[in-house]
């Protein structure tokens, strides 16, 4: 299940089945940024007529995770080096923010099961989809608490691009390992009140999981 929902979403409608199918699919890498998609395959797949599909992707289309060309046909949009400059731009500047003023609302025992489910990836380790969802979901914690329904609808769209790196970027060697470090040192410093550094640690794991990305090359 994806960190977009609190539970299991229920389709109300072929199209929304579609929607949300496709769009895991995406954020996932199952369907890899640039990829052509093949209405029939999707069809198929969903089980679903061309109307729902059509509408599913356009509105796919509207959050920029795909392009849909006249002649061409239908793609993942890519990721490039200015996309992940411009989302870490907006994470460094908004998630230290985002911990200062939902610091109050964190509730101790969530921070000491994240803290519980870091530490045991470590030792039973998962795959990679298993860690972005676990490492999404943290992120994503810390915005919730902020209490700020604009700031969390605004923060859950840069999540959902930034997810697609993640996932590529799980693939390099020992990034999952540091950034488990990384966490767990976020956690523990909101645990034991010292918001600054909690903010300073977080500020310099947006800067890595960065760096990693910008290493990994143009159109990841």
């Amino acid at each position: 299940m994806s960190f977009m929902y609190e539970e299991t979403p229920s389709y109300n409608n072929l199209k929304e089945k579609a929607y949300y199918i496709i769009k895991d699919k995406i954020i996932n890498c199952e369907i890899p940024p640039g990829a052509f998609l093949e209405e029939e395959k999707l069809k198929e797949e969903i089980g679903a007529s061309r109307t729902p599909i059509r509408e599913a992707l356009n509105k796919l289309e509207q959050e920029d995770l795909i392009n849909i060309l006249p002649k061409r046909g239908i793609f993942v949009t890519d990721i490039n080096m200015k996309d992940i400059e411009n989302i870490f731009q907006i994470r460094l500047l908004m998630e230290p923010y985002i911990m200062k003023i939902s610091y109050k609302n964190l509730i101790e025992d969530e921070l000491l099961k994240y803290k519980e489910l870091f530490k045991e990836y470590f030792t039973d380790p998962k795959d990679d989809l298993y860690y972005t969802e676990l490492d999404a979901r943290f992120h994503y914690f810390l915005v919730k608490a902020s209490d700020n329904k604009y700031l969390i609808n605004m923060m859950q769209q840069i999540f959902i691009q930034n997810h697609r790196i993640r996932v590529i970027s799980a693939k390099k060697p020992d990034r999952i390992e540091n950034s488990i470090n990384e966490h767990l040192r976020i956690i523990d410093f909101l645990l034991e009140g010292e918001i600054d550094e909690a903010v300073s640690e977080m500020e310099e794991h947006i800067r890595q999981s960065r760096e990693v990305a910008l290493r990994l090359g143009i159109n990841i």
